[in-house]
């Protein structure tokens, strides 16, 4: 038998992609370590309509039922690859399809965060970067890019 998570995590992440797809913006807790130390238990991210996915952005994304926050670090046409900010983790393609949003600011510790002010954009694009050439290493040692 499947656990309840299993089973409603689906049926919750459609709900969201339904109400970010109709233009609303939803504050939504964070689980897990990916985005560490930026984001981590306790933090919420702010997720809103993908009017534009730029580098640097945390995308907020559909993966087998699940919602997913990572940074976009590159583009595949249409899709976006996306790599978690902890290390050692790899570079993932996200189909357009996927995309539920983008998130524009987190609240960590009872302060609100603004993710499109210039200086976060700066942060944030460095933060790319970084993940980037980390990614690239990664695929060198492993010989593999993850393809579109």
């Amino acid at each position: 038998m499947s656990s309840p998570a299993a089973v409603w995590r689906p049926v919750v992440t459609e709900v969201l992609r339904e109400r970010v797809g109709a233009g609303e913006s939803i504050w939504l807790p964070i689980r897990g370590r990916s985005m560490r130390p930026l984001l981590g238990p306790g933090a919420r991210i702010f997720v809103t309509p993908p009017a534009r996915v730029r580098f640097g952005d945390l995308l907020a994304y559909e993966r087998e039922g699940a919602l997913v926050c990572h940074r976009v670090i590159g583009r595949r046409g249409a899709a976006r690859l996306t790599r978690a900010d902890h290390r050692g983790a790899g570079p993932e393609v996200v189909a357009a399809a996927q995309i539920v949003g983008v998130v524009a600011a987190f609240e960590r510790d009872g302060v609100a965060v603004d993710l499109f002010t210039p200086r976060r954009r700066v942060l944030a694009t460095l933060a790319a970067a970084r993940s980037l050439a980390a990614a690239a290493c990664l695929a060198l040692r492993r010989r593999a890019w993850p393809r579109a």
